[in-house]
């Protein structure tokens, strides 16, 4: 059982560098804040290295999360502050040594909280002025600290929350042309040590992991819009108390996103996302439908 949790920790750190999201760095007018709920859904099996007896692993989470974001003017270009939370409800089964072994468990992850700026393209606008804005080329920057405030019990072999600071960085540019937008964004993201791995006196590091996501996405009316989008992922490797462990990821996912405006000032977006190459880590099919509402 130890060897199948310790495969299924290494593989979660995937999880930032899996998400696809088109319109990151889409402007907004300063004062505009944005309340969000999601509810999503992740299924699919665990691919190991070779050299690990693990047959059979899969995994279903469930999972629960609210944000705020609001914009504001950073030094006359538009920039953002975003923060997100939630809870994951996961069951994991595997085969070792011809043994089934299974795993559920529940808890709040670790939020995220962080800020983009679009240092080129948006200029801060009032409402007024963002409703005359045509964007044509812009690029961002952003940075997001994910703090290890997660359910974590130092005694247990997986947790919702990581037991370790995770800080996330991405660079990206759009390109609006009539009603398509070409986007790419090139992100990475590093790991703190946790030294209560299990079973609570051990020290786990982690190497970087990098991506690269390419969206295409095509602008039906205000606030309705649907994007297609692939994501590549590297790097990952870890260690336990200096000795090396499987865990290398080289993958690639793909999916689409739809937006669709609600009533009183409410929006709704559905994501739909699968691997496409998985040569180690996780292979799940993943469904997100997110809820927002603006206001000023």
């Amino acid at each position: 059982m130890r060897l199948l949790a310790a495969a299924l920790m290494l593989v979660s750190v995937a999880v930032h560098a899996q998400e696809l999201e088109p319109r990151a760095f889409s402007p907004g007018p300063a004062g505009l804040n944005i309340a969000l709920a999601s509810l999503g859904y992740s299924s699919g099996d665990l691919v190991f290295d070779s050299s690990i007896p693990i047959e059979g692993a899969t995994a279903d989470i469930r999972s629960l999360g609210a944000g705020y974001q609001r914009f504001f003017g950073l030094f006359g270009q538009t920039a953002k502050f975003a923060a997100l939370i939630g809870v994951a409800d996961c069951n994991a089964r595997g085969t070792v040594q011809d043994m089934l072994h299974e795993r559920h468990f529940r808890g709040l992850t670790d939020p995220r909280i962080g800020m983009s700026w679009i240092f080129y393209g948006a200029p801060a606008m009032t409402p007024r002025q963002y409703a005359l804005y045509k964007p044509r080329t812009l690029a961002g920057f952003s940075l997001a600290v994910s703090p290890p405030i997660g359910q974590y019990d130092k005694t247990k072999l997986l947790n919702a929350g990581t037991n370790r600071w995770t800080l996330r960085t991405q660079l990206g540019a759009a390109r609006y042309q009539g009603r398509w937008t070409l986007e790419g964004t090139l992100g990475a993201s590093f790991f703190a040590d946790n030294h209560e791995y299990f079973p609570g006196n051990a020290t786990q590091s982690q190497n970087p992991i990098t991506s690269l996501q390419l969206h295409c996405g095509y602008t039906i009316k205000p606030q309705m819009w649907i994007a297609a989008g692939a994501t590549y992922y590297r790097g990952g490797g870890s260690a336990i108390d200096d000795i090396p462990r499987p865990g290398f990821q080289s993958n690639s996912r793909y999916g689409i996103t739809a937006s669709f405006p609600l009533p009183k000032r409410q929006s709704l977006q559905v994501n739909y996302s699968r691997g496409l190459i998985t040569r180690t880590g996780s292979n799940y099919d993943t469904a997100i439908v997110g809820w927002g509402i603006r206001w000023f």
